[in-house]
Formats: C-alpha cells, sequence, structure tokens
C-alpha cells in the first residue's frame, strides 16, 4: 500500500511521455523521424543517414536544430527549460 502524498513514478513516466509527443509534434516529419530512430529506437547518426538519404553530418545538425526547437517549446508551454 503506498502512503498519501507518496511520489508515483509510473505518473512520471506518462507525464513524460505525453510531454515528449507534444514536443516532437512541433518538427517537420524528417526531423520527427530523426529523432525518434536516434533517442527512440537507438540507432547510430550513420545508420540514420541510410535511412534517410542525407549525410551523417547532417543528422548531426537536424539533430540538435529539433533539439532546440523542442526546447523552446517547452519553454513557451511552461517557463522553463527541462529538456
Amino acid at each position: 500500500i503506498r502512503a498519501l502524498g507518496e511520489d508515483d513514478h509510473g505518473l512520471d513516466a506518462v507525464e513524460a511521455s505525453a510531454t515528449v509527443e507534444m514536443l516532437l509534434e512541433v518538427l517537420p516529419p524528417r526531423e520527427r523521424r530523426i529523432v525518434e530512430l536516434r533517442y527512440m529506437q537507438g540507432m547510430t547518426q550513420s545508420r540514420i543517414a541510410e535511412l534517410v538519404g542525407v549525410s551523417q553530418v547532417q543528422v548531426s545538425r537536424l539533430l540538435r536544430s529539433s533539439l532546440a526547437k523542442m526546447r523552446s517549446s517547452l519553454s513557451d508551454v511552461d517557463g522553463s527549460c527541462a529538456v
């Protein structure tokens, strides 16, 4: 039995997942796919480059740009940056 007021880590995970999904929606489809392949499927930048048809350097740049967009969107939503 859980104590009243105890942190629910499962709820935290659900909230984090919902936040990530919301932030991914701000990205164009190609950038979203690249972020999902890298961080959700654990692919290397080189493998992503092969799949998407761009250079590994371009994948790196797109990831950096995409994460910046996501951070900015998070800041816009709650006034802080937690990504």
